[in-house]
């Protein structure tokens, strides 16, 4: 992460500690703490995490850490499992940048009830908390909710939960829903189930705010040349759906992937191609999705859009619940 993540971290404690939520257990772990300190001369001293986790006990009674329905069974929660903390502490910046928080959290302030949708968005988690904000994460990660936890210790809720799932989250509870670039991880059934959720967690006169990417990313347009060049496009890159999945390409993917901080390569395949398939959106489908989200449920929403700061192909879209 940057340094201001690193710079506001005073340390990762030795266990997710929070007695006033019992039903949240980190057990039979040992985690080695990391401390980030700012040293004489403004320099940073960092030692980084690591944390060996054997179990992460989930309480399957309804309500508890969100799982509504006994457990988290999406494959894709494997991907965000596996590379844990390293998304963020090993190098690697995946955003928001501050200038985007600051577009994120745009009017929210001491106890307004914020969700933030995505573990792994630690410098969005962070920069909420310091405005005073309540603030919920939800995540179908339990490695990522834990890790998180470690580094915002009692400072937020913990949900575990998946968004594409009817009733996974508390409805109208949230003023304020955030997720960067979530929606770029789905499929369209996907993106249409956790439009549905999220726009249901709003309180009349709340605001989901969301980024996404319009097109390929840069990985993609290297890992779909190398197909091209090997006869394997077909394993990887649906042209006519525009969906991607790296896990058809895994045997190769390492050669072309570009560095991630000092994520290992090993590291980075596994994620990509356990991550399964995801569309790459183009212009117009989201803002159709929010309508037909909307229509279905008998829901109104008001649509805003904007450019994201030095961004040519990512936006941020604000939608409001009405009524």
């Amino acid at each position: 992460m940057g340094d201001e993540v690193e710079a506001r971290a005073q340390c990762v404690c030795d266990h997710l500690h929070r007695p006033d939520h019992p039903d949240w257990k980190l057990t039979d772990a040992k985690v080695r703490s990391t401390e980030n300190r700012t040293v004489p001369g403004g320099e940073l001293r960092q030692r980084e995490a690591e944390i060996d986790r054997k179990d992460l006990v989930e309480n399957r009674e309804k309500g508890a850490c969100g799982d509504v329905h006994g457990g988290i069974d999406n494959p894709k929660s494997t991907a965000w499992d596996g590379i844990g903390a390293a998304y963020w502490n090993q190098g690697y910046d995946g955003g928001p940048s501050p200038e985007e928080c600051d577009l994120y959290l745009r009017g929210v302030g001491a106890g307004d009830p914020v969700l933030l949708v995505g573990a792994s968005t630690v410098r969005l988690a962070l920069a909420t908390v310091e405005r005073g904000a309540v603030l919920t994460v939800a995540d179908f990660s339990s490695v990522q909710l834990s890790q998180l936890g470690q580094l915002l210790h009692c400072r937020a809720e913990y949900v575990l939960a998946d968004v594409t799932r009817s009733g996974a989250l508390a409805a109208e509870a949230f003023r304020v829903v955030l997720a960067d670039r979530l929606i770029n991880r789905f499929t369209i059934p996907e993106m249409a189930a956790a439009l549905g959720v999220l726009s249901g967690t709003l309180r009349a006169g709340g605001e989901l705010r969301l980024s996404y990417r319009l097109g390929l990313y840069d990985r993609d347009h290297a890992v779909l040349a190398e197909a091209r060049r090997r006869g394997d496009l077909a394993a990887v890159y649906d042209e006519q759906t525009s969906d991607i999945d790296y896990g058809g390409v895994r045997t190769w993917l390492g050669t072309v992937l570009p560095p991630h901080g000092a994520i290992p390569i090993e590291v980075l395949v596994q994620f990509y191609s356990s991550r399964g398939r995801e569309h790459r959106l183009r212009q117009g489908e989201l803002d159709v999705l929010v309508q037909q989200v909307a229509a279905s449920r008998g829901l109104e929403l008001s649509l805003v859009q904007h450019r994201l700061p030095n961004r040519e192909r990512d936006y941020i879209l604000r939608v409001t619940r009405l009524v």
